[in-house]
């Protein structure tokens, strides 16, 4: 397969991505039965080479080390995906997840070394010359320099209309590869016709990437960081973690199911699917795919899956060996067992229920009976195969001599 490494994805601001195809389809919404008409785009990569050739194929990247301390397995919806937590002492993961707006630098500017602007509804200023953000108005504290020509945007765009001579403003900041690979996405989406958002500005369609997930941080791209109740900020000494989604392709007649491969250094066969639900694993080299794009009216969600990765440490979950451990212990409390009986007998007056199982459809011709609410969330539906075709020919074609542009 023909990957990227993501820092080269960062380092370029996504321009290799491109959309090559958008189809209009439709899907069954599961909640209520009414068909519902979308868009998917499919993606090329000008994945750069060493020798300035770039090779067109799929979007696909590798990553750095990523740990599933609770294995991979199939979810309640017959999914298969993997948490991931990230280690943020480790500068590559940092550079993986970094997100702008919890990386930028804030401070005041004189109105002498910027001119303002707005820009879509925001206030802006641009730098005439080098100089330094200050901690307060008139301060000799330095907070980061600025370059001429830097654009800033102004915070809560104060006392602009009576000229203020210091402007509060953010600056710098770094983007990782799930905020560059959002943002390429948004500025190719806002600028396709066939996407039908031309009418929207970059911020609405950024706003609309990656809205259905729900975490605490909507700023974080995907990214759930755990946040302290009173002060809003991320727990000091825990790690920020990520769903992802696993390949899985159900048997096909004569053949074997097909999944993510994990890799084994020494073992002729990646690991199966019974010892990735067992162990906690660390994998290096793991390599995402950005299969394809859905396109709605109010969300946008890429379909990144984890196809391939290599294996560097394995260990056995303890997890459910802890839980009969803390229920023995637990045992020796008289007057909690007593509780506890008096409460399952009473439990039993009730009838169980039981909650129905809702089979997932595999698809059909022109998306006829696709699962719509798997498309809205970033995972695979399990025995629906992804249609995602290579761009030109079956094997990946060179272009010698493309500009790096």
């Amino acid at each position: 397969m023909t990957k990227t490494n993501y820092k080269k994805l960062i380092e370029t601001k996504g321009e290799g991505l491109k959309i090559i195809k958008v189809d209009d389809k439709e899907a069954t919404d599961k909640t209520n039965g009414s068909i519902i008409k979308y868009k998917s785009a499919k993606f090329i990569y000008e994945h750069p080479q060493e020798n300035g050739n770039k090779i067109r194929a799929a979007p696909a990247f590798s990553t750095p080390s990523l740990t599933f301390p609770n294995g991979i397995k199939f979810n309640n919806n017959n999914r298969l995906t993997a948490m991931a937590v990230f280690d943020q002492e480790d500068e590559d993961t940092q550079l993986f997840i970094s997100n702008k707006t919890k990386t930028q630098f804030e401070g005041w500017v004189s109105n002498v070394d910027v001119k303002v602007f707005i820009k879509d509804g925001k206030t802006y200023v641009k730098a005439k010359r080098d100089g330094e953000l200050r901690s307060q108005p008139d301060g000799e504290d330095n907070i980061c320099e600025f370059v001429k020509d830097d654009v800033m945007l102004v915070d809560g765009n104060k006392d602009l209309e009576d000229e203020s001579t210091w402007y509060l403003v953010s600056h710098g900041g770094q983007e990782g590869f799930l905020s560059t690979i959002a943002n390429k996405i948004a500025e190719l989406v806002q600028n396709h016709k066939g996407c039908g958002h031309n009418g929207k500005t970059f911020d609405q369609i950024r706003s609309m990437i990656y809205k259905d997930k729900g975490y605490k941080d909507k700023g974080s791209d995907n990214i759930y960081w755990p946040i302290d109740k009173e002060s809003g900020e991320p727990i000091e000494g825990k790690n920020p973690s990520l769903f992802i989604t696993c390949s899985y392709f159900p048997a096909k007649e004569g053949q074997k199911e097909n999944y993510v491969k994990l890799l084994v250094p020494g073992q002729k066969e990646p690991l199966s699917l019974e010892v990735m639900k067992k162990c906690s694993l660390k994998v290096k080299s793991a390599v995402l795919k950005l299969v394809d794009v859905f396109i709605s009216g109010d969300k946008i969600v890429p379909h990144l899956y984890l196809t391939e990765a290599t294996v560097i440490d394995i260990d056995e979950i303890k997890f459910h060996d802890q839980l009969e451990t803390e229920a023995e212990e637990l045992a020796q409390d008289e007057d909690l067992v007593n509780k506890l009986a008096k409460q399952l007998k009473a439990s039993k007056k009730f009838e169980a229920k039981e909650t129905p199982t809702v089979p997932l459809d595999t698809g059909g011709e022109e998306g006829e009976g696709t699962d719509f609410n798997a498309l809205i969330k970033n995972e695979p539906v399990k025995g629906q195969k992804s249609d995602f075709e290579e761009p030109t020919l079956d094997e990946d074609v060179e272009i010698p001599g493309m500009p790096d542009e």
